[in-house]
Order: structure tokens, then C-alpha cells, then sequence
């Protein structure tokens, strides 16, 4: 792919690589420009990769200018420079970015949506100076007031793939920096806060978020039916396993006094329950 930067919102294909090309950037000599996505909440996605800036001239009417049949590449430039100081011409720079399938596997679309959007940003560093100037997003001056305004930054929209190719990024490896924050790589939870579960029709729980990536660490083995998930601390990973409730023993409320609403205590000796304040004829609390 090869995307050209139009002042817009840049729009790619999950899976693909290529070359990023940003137009009309600074015309200062010795300067790098170095690009990164990032999550809607700073998380940077795609590392930073950098491009070397060269230079190219256009006219007051934004056309780029390109040698006369014959002319030179020197006559070209003086014919250039004599242009840019009468105002005619202008000098600006351009920059290739180059990103890989790698980078963009790691720029996850939700299943069933048209697609996800993230920031990305571009900036300016000078070798010589040590100066670093961000280009992308843009910042403008109120001509009245002299205030800096800060534009909103652009979105890099990305598409699902519908062509697999060639598999070259193990996704699980990012797998910890996703569980990080699931939304930023567009993964909505299984549910969401306040969502409820009715167990049976008297046991209603309310859940806080609970995403797949939750239940990463599962060891199943053996399954049969009626088996519950305990966490095993040992292995740290959930574990299915049979649990037994042992069936309530009935309550025989008898022998001697007790209080106009007792509680129920199981006594071992002959699985029933019995009042707690009769246990053994002792009082409650005894």
C-alpha cells in the first residue's frame, strides 16, 4: 500500500505494509521525522518508526514544479530559489514512512464492525540542534488573539483484512499489553458493568467488566458434566473440578426451650439441624 497524507484522516487495511508519505512538511534542512500510533488513551501501538526528509517545489497554486525538457538539475534548483524569492515558489518537504504487517496486525478491528480508529502523531527532530517539533497533530495561532490552537489530532482508521497471506506476527505475544486495556485494540467485553445473570430464579448476580482475556489461564482436563472452575494458586490458572454440596439435613427443632426465632446449626453427630441455642441443652453462644 501507499497512502498519501492530505491533511486528513489516513485510512489502511489491517495486515498490510508499505509506505505512509507526508507532503507540504517543513522546509529546514537536516531533520528527521519519526511516526507512531497510539490507543485512544496513549497506549502506543506501533512503535516509532522514522523517515528521512527531501524537498520538492511548488507553485502558489499548490503544483508541484518538475525540470524543463533539457534543464538541468542545477538549473532546476536556481531556477527554483530565483522563484522563492519573489514569492512565486515555495519549498517544502516530503517524507516516507515505511510500516510493516507486523505493525499493522497489532491494529485490532472488532468482529462485525466496519472498523477501529487510532491517534498517530509526527514529529520533527533536528540532528544538529536537538530540537523536536511535533507536525501531526498540527498547532495554528489565532491571528486576533495570539493564542496557540491546538487541532484535533487525526484518526488512522483501519479496516478488517479479508486476504490472510502470509502470517508474520504471533499476536499472542502482545496478548499482555492488550490485557492492559482490551478497548484500545477495539475487544468489548462479554459484560459489560451492570449487566445481570440470573443463576437461578431467587439468585440474580450483577457483574462488573469480564472480557474473554479473563479467562486466558484455563487448564481443562477431563471434563464431565456438572464440573465447576477453582482457581488453583499453584498452578495460577483455573481448573475444572467436581464439587459436591451435601444435600441440607432436616431441621428438628426439639428438646427444651428455645427462642421465638432460633437459628439452625448442623449437628454432626447425627446430621440433622438443630436449634443453636438447644444444642446439647447449652445456651446460645455456649
Amino acid at each position: 500500500m501507499s497512502i498519501w497524507y492530505d491533511g486528513n484522516d489516513l485510512n489502511m487495511y489491517r495486515g498490510d505494509s508499505g509506505s505512509i508519505i507526508f507532503k507540504n512538511l517543513p522546509c529546514c534542512e537536516g531533520y528527521r521525522v519519526y511516526f507512531s500510533v497510539k490507543s485512544t488513551k496513549s497506549n502506543e501501538i506501533i512503535v516509532e518508526r522514522s523517515g528521512d526528509v527531501s524537498f520538492y517545489y511548488i507553485d502558489n497554486e499548490g503544483n508541484q514544479q518538475y525540470p524543463l525538457p533539457g534543464e538541468t538539475e542545477e538549473e532546476f534548483i536556481q531556477r527554483m530559489e530565483e522563484g522563492m524569492k519573489d514569492g512565486s515558489i515555495l519549498k517544502r518537504g516530503i517524507s516516507r514512512i515505511f510500516i510493516t504487517a507486523e505493525d499493522t496486525e497489532r491494529l485490532f478491528v472488532l468482529k462485525g464492525t466496519e472498523k477501529n480508529a487510532y491517534y498517530y502523531g509526527l514529529k520533527a527532530c533536528y540532528a544538529s540542534s536537538g530540537m523536536e517539533n511535533t507536525l501531526i497533530p498540527k498547532t495554528t495561532v489565532d491571528e486576533e488573539t495570539g493564542k496557540i490552537i491546538f487541532e484535533p489530532a487525526p484518526f488512522l482508521n483501519v479496516y478488517p483484512k479479508y486476504v490472510e497471506g502470509i502470517q508474520t506476527c504471533d499476536c499472542m505475544d502482545d496478548i499482555d499489553e492488550i490485557a492492559k486495556d482490551p478497548k484500545d485494540y477495539g475487544i468489548q467485553p462479554l459484560l459489560t458493568p451492570g449487566d445481570r445473570v440470573q443463576i437461578t430464579e431467587d439468585n440474580v448476580i450483577t457483574f462488573d467488566e469480564i472480557y474473554i482475556g479473563d479467562l486466558a489461564d484455563v487448564e481443562l482436563t477431563d471434563l464431565q458434566d456438572g464440573d465447576m472452575l477453582v482457581y488453583d494458586a499453584t498452578k495460577k490458572k483455573w481448573v475444572n473440578k467436581q464439587i459436591k454440596i451435601p444435600p441440607t439435613p432436616e431441621p428438628i427443632v426439639d428438646g427444651g426451650e428455645s427462642d421465638a426465632n432460633p437459628s439452625l446449626i448442623v449437628d454432626g453427630s447425627n446430621s440433622q439441624a438443630v436449634p443453636y441455642n438447644t444444642l446439647d441443652g447449652g445456651e446460645a453462644g455456649n
